[in-house]
This record gives C-alpha cells, sequence and structure tokens, in this order.
C-alpha cells in the first residue's frame, strides 16, 4: 500500500513518503580512496578541486574550510570542554551537530568512533561520521574522480492548507534554489531541485484528489532531485521556502 494515512487536520500530514533518522547507505557512501593523494569535491554545488586528504586508520578525513563553508556552516571549538560544535549560519544561528572529543560521544549520545583533529591549525573532519550526522548525501563520481556533497532530502509529505493541499519537501539543510515547468501529454508539474540527494523510503505517493493523482520523486542526476507531479487538469500553484530554507511548500489552489 503506497498510503501513509495521518490526521486530516489543517496542517497535518495526509501523506508521507517516510523518513529516515540518518542517511542510508545509498546516499551515504564511498569506496577505498586510500591510493587517491588529491580529490575534487563538490560541496552544494561548489567545486573545491585537487583537495588533499588525510588517512587515518583507514578513515577518510578532510579540512573543514574545504566543506564547511559552502553549507552555511562553521564550527566552534571549546577547549575547557574538549568540544567542537557546528553550526549553522542562519538568520538565528543553530547548532547542529557537537562532537565531545572528552567522552568520545556525538550529540551526547551516539559514539564517536572517529574524532576530528586539529593539525597545524587546520581541523579536520572525518568525512562520512561527519556527513551521517549532519543528515548529507555523500558520493564518489569515478569518471571525475569527485566526491559530491550534498543536504539530504528525508521526506516528502502532503498536508491540509487553508486554500487546498500542500505538498512539503523536507532537507536537512537549507535548499539553495529549484526550477520548476510543465510538461504535457501526460501533464506534469516538474520541480528540479539541485544539488541534492534523494533519501526517502516510498518515492510514490498516490493521491485521492481531483487535481493531481501522484507525486513521484526519484534522483534525476547525481547532482538533482526530480520531483513530478501527475496532473489530471492544469492546476494554479504556489511555490516557497520556509524561514530556515530546509522546507520547500508547494500550495495547490
Amino acid at each position: 500500500n503506497k498510503f501513509q494515512k495521518a490526521e486530516n487536520e489543517e496542517g497535518q500530514k495526509v501523506l508521507t513518503t517516510g523518513f529516515h533518522e540518518f542517511p542510508e547507505q545509498s546516499v551515504l557512501w564511498l569506496p577505498d580512496l586510500s591510493s587517491q593523494t588529491q580529490l575534487n569535491l563538490l560541496v552544494a554545488g561548489q567545486p573545491e578541486e585537487k583537495v588533499k586528504p588525510l588517512y587515518v586508520q583507514g578513515v577518510l578525513y578532510l579540512a573543514a574550510d574545504k566543506i564547511l563553508p559552502a553549507l552555511g556552516l562553521k564550527s566552534y571549538f571549546d577547549n575547557s570542554a574538549q568540544r567542537l560544535d557546528l553550526i549553522h549560519q542562519g538568520t538565528v544561528e543553530k547548532k547542529i551537530v557537537s562532537f565531545d572529543l572528552k567522552n568520545n560521544k556525538v550529540n551526547q549520545k551516539y559514539p564517536l568512533l572517529s574524532a576530528p583533529f586539529y593539525r597545524q591549525g587546520t581541523l579536520y573532519l572525518p568525512l562520512l561520521i561527519t556527513g551521517r550526522h549532519l543528515g548529507l548525501g555523500i558520493k564518489y563520481l569515478e569518471e571525475n574522480k569527485t566526491i559530491v556533497i550534498a543536504p539530504r532530502i528525508r521526506e516528502i509529505f502532503v498536508e491540509k492548507s487553508k486554500h487546498g493541499k500542500r505538498i512539503v519537501v523536507d532537507s536537512t539543510l537549507p535548499l539553495q534554489t529549484h526550477q520548476v515547468f510543465e510538461m504535457q501529454n501526460p501533464l506534469r508539474l516538474v520541480l528540479d531541485i539541485p544539488n541534492t540527494a534523494l533519501d526517502v523510503p516510498k518515492k510514490e505517493l498516490l493521491i485521492e484528489d481531483h487535481l493531481i493523482s501522484a507525486i513521484r520523486a526519484g534522483q534525476f542526476d547525481a547532482k538533482t532531485v526530480r520531483l513530478v507531479l501527475d496532473l489530471k487538469e492544469p492546476i494554479t500553484y504556489g511555490i516557497e521556502s520556509s524561514p530556515s530554507g530546509r522546507k520547500l511548500y508547494i500550495d495547490l489552489v
């Protein structure tokens, strides 16, 4: 059954793809790159070329300044507490991940198997562990030897609104932009969200509605998530972002 029904009140979810608290292996995985002395990065669409990796006991580390700025993040180290915080630099700064180096914990409850460290004044982060707790998608493109790092779309759901139905795309970090267009035969509304990784349990939602019959989501290419609304007739719609930038609202009128 492709329906997951919840409460049918305004602002409450009617249908949802479900979500993963942490990234699935399909979107957070790298091959053994220990033979590589230089790597190219694509972080939220921003390229970094010829980055030198570090390997400690087989774990890949990258300099934080090659990753965090493109994601809108910064680091803060509390020397007395031996705690490293990764903070989102939005309108209101918000702590996203906390590494307790004294007790080897992440966010006070998860074991920290490979810890961040400083070397010659540069902060190095264990890439996959950091990606897991930031909720990122991380993959390797062999053709151009590039590690793609991107916010993860973790849930797509439908909720009731004052004017009809609202489709919500929920990501782990702010979405940068989107492109929307219509296609004919059959009639569809298409939304492309660049520099993102799709990680939802269900890729299709069937809808009992007079305007649309289904919502389909897929990883269109290595950098783009595509959302397709199968339409029964032409519709009027509006698209806006939440104040945090982490959610994209599609209002169907």
